[in-house]
């Protein structure tokens, strides 16, 4: 997240996006959203994503923008998948909303940032091909060295995101998606009596 702000300070260009280190792009994904975004006048283009595992490769299919703002941010925050790596954003959308990536929470900051961002946009495009790989390879990610840690890191981020709606005074209306994202980083507790009065 401290890397991610500092290159929002300095950005000076009118878009912003970001790629992992351990990922790569389609050499024309930028080319691609940036036409789309001026054909559409949008404030965020978002694409697939490609899962670049050894021996294949899964396309991950985004959630699909539909005219329904409220409809399409809830099946956004169900789809699990809130990457920052798929989106090509008007960096305006970051600095008048004061949007940055969250440093006291080293985990799940993906989803924190994305769904805000795809709240206060006035116009989302959706470009339906997998131009951003992400590595399923990398053994030493985050997501293959989950730990009780990491979910308690995930629960905070939730309630905080719970917090922002009830803050903008939406809550309900995304109630039932940010609900079930609570209580899936909490899962784990269930298994395991000694944490189950902590999942309670």
């Amino acid at each position: 997240s401290s890397a991610r702000n500092l290159g929002l300070e300095n950005a000076r260009g009118e878009w912003v996006t970001f790629v992992d280190s351990d990922d790569w792009i389609a050499r024309t994904m930028y080319q691609e959203m940036y036409e789309l975004a001026m054909l559409e006048k949008a404030d965020i283009v978002y694409c697939d994503i490609n899962m670049a595992f050894s021996s294949h490769q899964i396309a991950w299919k985004a959630a699909k923008y539909d005219a329904d703002k409220i409809h399409f941010l809830n099946n956004y925050i169900a789809s699990e998948w809130t990457s920052l790596c798929n989106l090509f954003v008007r960096k305006r959308l970051f600095d008048s909303n004061q949007i940055k990536s969250p440093e006291e929470f080293p985990f799940a900051e993906d989803y924190h940032v994305s769904t805000r961002l795809m709240y206060f946009a006035k116009r989302i495009s959706y470009l339906p091909k997998a131009l951003y790989n992400y590595n399923r390879m990398n053994e030493s990610s985050a997501l293959h060295n989950f730990s009780s840690d990491h979910y308690d890191k995930e629960r905070k981020v939730n309630l905080d995101l719970i917090d922002f709606f009830i803050a903008e005074g939406s809550y309900e209306e995304y109630a039932r998606p940010l609900c079930w994202r609570l209580l899936k980083s909490v899962q784990e507790y269930v298994l395991d009596k000694n944490t189950y009065n902590k999942f309670m």
